[in-house]
């Protein structure tokens, strides 16, 4: 059923060049919260949808929710907190760790600094890039998100430093981001990420967004400690088995084996011959 999808969804309409399809939003929360969000066709086909209009340096403002992108990635609170969404499933590849690093790398911090949330499903707004419906597999979670979350975590840094440089009136290229801060070295100034979330989320996204060389990757390409093996080990974390909803139904499947005698039985009550337990 999912290589059918794969197969209704990959048409060369739906994969465009990733210039072509990416786009930049900024969202700010009720408690000033900064949310970047990059979206590729399909997303921003859902957001045409939902009434929003995908242009790079667009502010969308919802007072009533503490998130107002439906396709964000990334939400840098006031506190300081760094939360990226995740919209692939952790299936033992490392997914976890491997898309916070993206951000991480661009947005200056610390992966350690970063705390990720899954994304609730929704094809329209959390859809494989690669695939066109929200789905890991298929080797695909790199690929269809390497330079998307690097260019989320980028353009929250260049913002970021634009907002910081307007507080202290100088040019932003004599400021740089720095392990969650942003600093003008010739005052030896410094403003962290949290205390600039509000500022940062007025401003218009950058259109063109550079992203760093291969040489100057710092943690993409690096061992790393992978984020949820805490989780893992304290049982702390929630795994397919343990959801629950509403009215859920559990189905077990009856088996008479192991035993002999189970088999045996079974073979009697569907009047088949016993033997064939033995070849089972």
């Amino acid at each position: 059923m999912i290589l059918d999808r794969i197969e209704a969804h990959l048409t060369p309409q739906d994969l465009p060049s990733e210039s072509r399809r990416t786009f930049l939003k900024v969202a700010v929360s009720a408690a000033g919260g900064l949310v970047i969000g990059v979206g590729s066709a399909t997303a921003a086909a859902a957001a045409t949808s939902l009434g929003e209009t995908p242009e790079a340096g667009s502010v969308v403002a919802n007072p009533g929710s503490p998130v107002f992108s439906p396709n964000a990635f990334v939400r840098i609170d006031p506190d300081g907190t760094i939360t990226v969404t995740m919209a692939y499933v952790e299936m033992g590849q490392g997914t976890y760790t491997s898309i916070p690093m993206l951000i991480a790398e661009e947005l200056e911090i610390e992966l350690k600094d970063v705390r990720w949330e899954h994304a609730p499903p929704n094809d329209k707004l959390y859809a494989n890039g690669a695939l066109g419906f929200q789905v890991t597999g298929g080797s695909t979670t790199i690929r269809a998100s390497f330079n998307q979350m690097r260019t989320a975590g980028a353009a929250a840094r260049m913002m970021l430093v634009q907002a910081a440089a307007q507080q202290w009136g100088v040019d932003p290229k004599a400021c740089h981001a720095e392990r969650g801060a942003v600093i003008h070295a010739t005052s030896n100034r410094r403003l962290t990420y949290g205390s600039l979330v509000a500022d940062a989320a007025k401003l218009p996204v950058p259109a063109e967004v550079p992203l760093k060389r291969i040489d100057e990757f710092k943690l993409i390409g690096t061992a790393a400690k992978r984020l949820d093996t805490a989780g893992k080990v304290s049982g702390a974390a929630t795994y397919g088995i343990d959801a629950r909803v509403p009215g859920m139904k559990v189905a077990t499947l009856m088996q008479a084996r192991p035993t002999v005698a189970g088999c045996a039985a079974l073979m009697t009550a569907l009047q088949r011959p016993s033997r064939e337990c033995a070849r089972s």
